[in-house]
């Protein structure tokens, strides 16, 4: 149930900052509002908009510098769901037009604005909850997204703009048509996916795959199976504990290994132009031109394949 609704006056001297990337020069037009919700014992999220940031977390997660603004000195209640929503349009009469009533429907909170009809408008998001939600849906179609702490599982696309994933303990699919791919502590399995930006990936303990047409991919500690490609970019990928199979290949770009001995059973790399470069852990290399096999005493393999590229592999005695 709906019990607060704080409305700005519009905000036309904010109209140069945003939340979203991108160009909101014929969106000047704002206004900030912001709810407060009963929240149930457990929560899922569903939202989308058509042109907005979005930032969902638990309370005491930083907030954007407009939100805190928009608060001021009032304190959110950390037993209730808030929201604050930036509208933005292009023409002044639609911001009283829009019908923006967020929800909380069995046990899933609801956010889509309804605008009168398309048009050049958009509304970002941020969302605090009492404790982490057990799914999330969010689609954007200009803006970055930021999601933390999801017990269950979590699909969030943007056309254009970066994301950015905490602690999700389920099943993860993420895919931006431009920007940037960062995620951190995911237990589940997890499909990245960005036409042209960088993905970064940390701590991802089920099978990660990540693809990016244009960009580099760096993943640390992952726990089982990776497969990682790239049309443009190098790719960087340390092992800190026990992983799965590695299948890296870049059409342009450098791959660089690091594992232990332990893990990789079969290690191939293959360059079509460039070199590849084994280090072994009793201090012995190989240096060949175009290809080189190994054969270690682990149960995994790794396929390291380049375009056009140095492929360095570091192995270490992991006992």
């Amino acid at each position: 149930m709906q019990t607060g609704r704080f409305p700005t006056a519009a905000a036309f001297a904010l109209a140069a900052s945003t939340l979203a990337t991108g160009c909101y020069s014929s969106m000047k037009f704002t206004e900030d509002r912001v709810y407060e919700l009963d929240a149930p014992t457990e929560l899922a999220v569903e939202l989308k908009t058509r042109h907005g940031a979005v930032d969902v977390a638990p309370h005491g997660v930083p907030m954007p510098e407009w939100a805190e603004r928009e608060l001021g000195s009032t304190e959110p209640d950390p037993d209730r769901v808030l929201v604050l929503a930036r509208l933005r349009t292009s023409k002044e009469h639609r911001l009283q037009e829009v019908v923006l009533e967020p929800e909380i429907e069995l046990g899933t909170l609801h956010l889509e604005a309804e605008w009168p009809d398309k048009g050049r408008d958009g509304v970002g998001y941020v969302v605090r909850v009492p404790s982490r939600i057990t799914a999330a849906q969010i689609r954007t179609g200009h803006g970055p997204v930021d999601l933390w702490s999801v017990d269950g599982p979590a699909n969030v696309y943007t056309g254009h703009g970066g994301i950015e994933l905490y602690e999700i303990a389920g099943e993860v699919e993420a895919r931006s048509g431009h920007g940037g791919i960062y995620a951190e502590h995911l237990a589940g399995d997890a499909m990245l996916k960005t036409g042209h930006g960088t993905i970064s990936a940390t701590d991802v303990s089920g099978v990660l795959t990540a693809r990016t047409g244009h960009g580099p991919i760096d993943v640390e500690d992952p726990g089982s199976t990776v497969l990682l490609r790239t049309g443009h970019g190098s790719i960087r990928f340390v092992g800190d504990d026990d992983h799965g199979s590695i299948d890296a290949n870049t059409g342009h770009g450098n791959i660089e290994l690091v594992t232990d001995s332990h893990l990789i059973g079969e290690l191939t790399g293959r360059t079509g132009y460039g070199r590849v470069r084994f280090e072994m852990p009793n201090g012995n290399r190989i240096d060949s031109r175009r290809s080189a096999t190994i054969q270690l005493d682990g149960p995994e393999s790794a396929s390291l394949t380049t375009g056009h590229g140095v492929i360095s592999v570091r192995v270490r005695d992991g006992g």
